[in-house]
C-alpha cells in the first residue's frame, strides 16, 4: 500500500492528509497558493498512483473538505480532483467527497458557487454539510 501523504498547513495553503492505512483523505484549510499548481502537483502525483492500485484493491475512499476560502485557480485544480475520482468511481464505486464549511463564514454564498460548479463540472456527487460556528 502506498505511503501517507501529508502537507502541513500555511496561511495561504490547507493540510492535506491522504493516509490509506488509517482511512483519511482530509483537505482542511484555505487554498491560495501563489503558484496553485505547484503545491498540488505532489497531491495529484500522489493520487494518480493511489488511484491504479486501489483499483485492484478496491478500497473505500472518503475524501473530506474543510475548505472555506479558495481562489479560482484552485476551484479549478479541484474541479480535475473531483474528474479523478468520478473516474475511479465508474470503475469502482467506492469513492465519495463531502465538503463541510462554518455557517457563519462570510463566504457562504461563494463557497455554495464554489461547491456547484464543481459537482457540476464533474458530474461528481458531492456531500455538503454546514457546521455551526458556534458548535465549534
Amino acid at each position: 500500500m502506498q505511503a501517507a501523504l501529508k502537507i502541513a498547513s500555511t496561511v495561504f495553503t490547507p493540510e492535506i492528509n491522504f493516509d490509506p492505512k488509517q482511512d483519511i483523505f482530509s483537505v482542511i484549510g484555505r487554498s491560495y497558493p501563489e503558484n496553485v499548481a505547484e503545491f498540488y502537483k505532489p497531491v495529484f502525483e500522489w493520487l494518480k498512483i493511489f488511484l491504479n492500485e486501489s483499483k485492484h484493491i478496491k478500497q473505500n475512499i472518503h475524501v473530506y473538505f474543510e475548505v472555506d476560502y479558495l481562489n479560482s485557480t484552485t476551484l479549478k485544480l479541484y474541479y480535475e480532483l473531483a474528474k479523478q475520482f468520478k473516474d475511479f468511481n465508474e470503475d469502482a464505486e467506492f469513492a465519495r467527497i463531502t465538503w463541510t464549511w462554518k455557517l457563519e463564514s462570510s463566504m457562504d454564498e461563494n463557497m455554495i458557487e464554489n461547491i456547484k460548479t464543481i459537482k457540476s463540472a464533474s458530474n461528481f456527487e458531492i456531500e455538503v454539510q454546514f457546521e455551526d460556528e458556534a458548535e465549534s
